[in-house]
């Protein structure tokens, strides 16, 4: 029986977490499916949720890769940032994981200044999505149920498309941390899909590497 989360790490401090989620037997996150199509631009979907969760909800990604059919993450929730923000930055940032309309493309509609008002005026409703927004299971929904929906659609099929369960663990020391992020950042070379971490597209090595080296270019522009 799997060990209850609660009883892993103090989900009120701020811990690095190593999560893994799969597909089902038949589904596939990425690569050429069962029928010889590719859902390679599924990692785009992926990064580009991993990027809103990173942004709005209190959560820390320092690391991910995508495989055929699973998924692992390097993160932090930040429960201890939650308190600080204001009632309305909590609707507008909670409305921005889980929005209520979309327009006819199926983009998130963002709500009007009345509406943010209205619904930060509801304590309980704040206090709720407060504490959903520095909780690794509500970010986890948040990351798998939007995937999800998305490859159902393209797919035209409906059902499970993850395991339920995704596996959580804790790192925590430095060398826990170290070592996860050396499994995952270099997992692409190991499997041969890229030579270099810097040709490791969609993944967190990928990510810190490009951000450095614009860093650098923008610092040597100012000189």
């Amino acid at each position: 029986m799997p060990t209850p989360r609660r009883h892993q790490f103090d989900s009120s401090k701020p811990v690095w977490i190593h999560a893994i989620s799969r597909c089902v037997r038949r589904a596939f996150l990425c690569g050429e499916n069962a029928d010889g199509r590719s859902v390679e631009h599924r990692k785009i979907w992926t990064e580009q949720r991993l990027r809103l969760l990173a942004r709005e909800a209190a959560c820390d990604a320092a690391g991910f890769i995508m495989k055929t059919n699973h998924l692992h993450m390097m993160l932090r929730m930040r429960p201890d940032l939650v308190g600080g923000w204001s009632a309305t930055e909590v609707v507008r940032r909670w409305l921005a994981i889980w929005p209520k309309q979309h327009d006819e493309a199926g983009l998130a509609i963002d709500p009007t200044p009345a509406e943010l008002d209205r619904l930060a005026s509801n304590p309980v409703l704040v206090e709720k999505w407060r504490q959903r927004l520095g909780d690794l299971s509500w970010t986890m929904k948040a990351l798998k149920e939007a995937l999800s929906r998305q490859a159902n659609a393209e797919d035209r099929c409906s059902g499970a498309f993850w395991e339920g369960r995704f596996k959580s663990v804790p790192l925590l020391d430095q060398t826990a941390l170290f070592a996860c992020m050396a499994y995952v950042d270099l997992n692409p070379i190991l499997a041969q899909v890229a030579r270099t971490p810097e040709a490791s597209r969609f993944t967190g090595a990928y990510q810190r590497i490009h951000a450095r080296q614009t860093r650098r270019k923008a610092a040597a522009l100012r000189r």
